[in-house]
């Protein structure tokens, strides 16, 4: 494949690298596109190769983040592997904290797969969509670095180190998880320097840890790239954004860290890469393994083998049983271990049977006797787990029925509507008039007016506003049964089908609707929950976000 062009640019080149692309910028702006807001950082981005942009909503979870990291500082796990001055192979980091210590030059690989905060952040569709628009298709984000202190690298491009192919589909961002000073290391960069051209090795290629290499051609790259800086009407300048401001940059662009001048200053920020979805063919599938409570995003994860780093090769996409059959083939005693199933409520462990001694529609027990939880709640929170905390941390939401659990903490405030399922007050108590989330499920069932309490429901929604209703084995219908009188166990007046759109008539009350499978992690038992929307850019941003986490235990149907 050829590498680079006869003037040793990156051979197929973006949109973005063009000559006239802010030509092509304003005539997608013009025909909508592009949004306006989107087309000042793609213009920074044409010209000078990096732009600053506010990523919105995310104190809390940056809050998080640092919280969570603290306890991997103190507990480092086996399965997290970092590296330090000295030492960029990377180790598994417990060992590797006895080797280099917490300071400038560490840094974390991959911790989205521990934490959940850094998993947000890396999801973030703000990100996505400026990557996707600059790579021209859809993005995945296919690693990540959290450094606490200065990094201290040397100047450099990261298609020298970061292999993708080809090479120019490459794009960064540099996220600060505080005020970055500039004695703490900020992150340095050349403005323009996207557009340099490359030092060609013989191998016609830029990549510095290809064995074919010397160093000797090593430094003639560095020393190439030294004297463009030099000629270049900008000298190195300082990136200091603001907590909660993400650094974007174009794969080309000469960046790296500048000197710590106060060691004991922080500079917390958290690094990914993007790659094409359609080209980065060393992407794997995404899965939670149960066992070690771990999410992997790309087949190149590190593993723990006899206290050293492996790097697996690319694979199709991996099922968990799969990558639990690989897990205990390397595992150092070599022995199957049980996965005990886990309530992703509470972390409970053990089940009973549920209301009636009713059983799954697996056979299996469904209560958590810790939390009291039962299919329905934990498959809604494999939703909530899978869209970054962000797109909701500023919505305000309405609770309806007892199947429903919604978290304080995820919404601005949570209203709780009455539980008793009569047509004559299921909205008794509710005195606001707009929420911007709504969650019904096991509810409908039992009302005799079900499509008036739609109605009624649907009323309450803000102008951007999300209804979110599980209906109990809706799959498994293709018509909508209604009875006369309450019927079976608990009592239900209705039992739906495939047809729930139609029924409630929702299009015209103004709703599209997004279907999503979701697996309770502890029963197996799969549901259908319907995500109702009023907001084209609600439905646009769940389905890449859901599309980029591709959790094994959440699917997104087509409509």
């Amino acid at each position: 494949m050829d590498f680079l062009t006869k003037d040793n640019h990156l051979a197929h080149p973006l949109w973005i690298d063009q000559v006239d692309a802010e030509q092509t910028l304003l005539a997608r702006v013009a025909s909508k596109e592009i949004s306006t807001i989107e087309a000042l950082p793609l213009l920074n981005l044409i010209n000078d190769g990096f732009c600053i942009v506010d990523l919105v909503g995310v104190e809390q979870t940056i809050s998080n983040l640092l919280q969570e990291l603290e306890v991997i500082w103190n507990q480092p796990p086996f399965d997290l592997a970092g590296a330090g001055p000295g030492h960029d192979r990377p180790l598994p980091l417990n060992e590797g904290l006895a080797i280099f210590q917490r300071g400038p030059g560490v840094r974390l690989l991959d911790i989205h797969s521990h934490v959940q905060a850094a998993r947000d952040l890396y999801l973030h569709p703000t990100i996505h969509r400026l990557a996707s628009l600059a790579l021209g298709g859809e993005v995945v984000a296919t690693q990540t670095l959290y450094f606490e202190y200065g990094s201290g690298q040397p100047l450099h491009r990261d298609p020298w180190y970061v292999n993708h192919t080809p090479r120019s589909h490459l794009f960064a961002a540099w996220i600060a998880l505080e005020d970055i000073l500039p004695e703490s290391g900020p992150l340095n960069y050349v403005r323009g320097s996207h557009k340099f051209p490359y030092y060609r090795f013989p191998t016609d290629d830029i990549v510095f840890h290809d064995p074919r290499v010397n160093e000797a051609d090593r430094i003639e790259a560095r020393t190439h790239l030294h004297r463009q800086i030099e000629n270049s009407p900008y000298p190195p300048e300082a990136a200091l954004p603001k907590r909660g401001q993400a650094f974007l940059w174009h794969g080309s662009l000469v960046h790296g860290g500048s000197p710590v001048l106060n060691p004991a200053l922080t500079r917390r920020s958290l690094v990914i890469h993007f790659g094409r979805r359609d080209t980065h063919l060393r992407r794997g599938a995404a899965l939670i393994h149960n066992r070690i409570n771990r999410m992997f995003f790309t087949t190149e994860q590190y593993q723990s083998n006899n206290g050293e780093v492996g790097w697996r090769s690319p694979v199709a996409d991996l099922s968990p049983a799969d990558f639990d059959a690989i897990l205990t083939a390397t595992s150092s005693d070599n022995q199957p271990k049980n996965v005990v199933p886990r309530c992703n409520l509470c972390g409970g462990t053990e089940f009973a049977p549920g209301p009636n001694q009713r059983l799954s529609s697996t056979g299996k027990a469904p209560c958590c006797i810790q939390c009291g939880a039962l299919e329905s709640q934990r498959r809604q929170q494999v939703f909530f787990d899978a869209v970054p905390a962000h797109f909701f941390q500023w919505r305000s939401a309405l609770q309806i029925g007892k199947h429903c659990m919604l978290k304080q903490s995820l919404f601005t405030k949570v209203t709780l509507a009455n539980t008793k399922q009569d047509d004559s007050n299921v909205l008794d108590g509710v005195t606001d008039r707009e929420f911007n989330f709504i969650n019904a499920s096991h509810l409908f069932e039992y009302v005799r007016h079900d499509q008036q309490l739609f109605i009624d429901i649907v009323g309450l929604m803000a102008p951007q506003a999300m209804l979110l209703i599980g209906f109990a084995e809706s799959e498994k219908r293709e018509v909508s049964q209604h009875f006369s009188k309450p019927r079976e166990a608990f009592g239900v007046v209705h039992r739906y089908g495939k047809d729930v759109q139609d029924y409630f008539a929702s299009a015209g009350l103004g709703l599209q609707c997004l279907r999503l499978e979701i697996t309770d992690p502890c029963t197996d038992s799969k549901e259908i929950l319907h995500v109702f929307y009023n907001n084209d850019v609600d439905g646009l941003l769940l389905r890449d976000v859901i599309g980029i986490a591709k959790q094994p235990a959440l699917r997104l149907l087509d409509n």
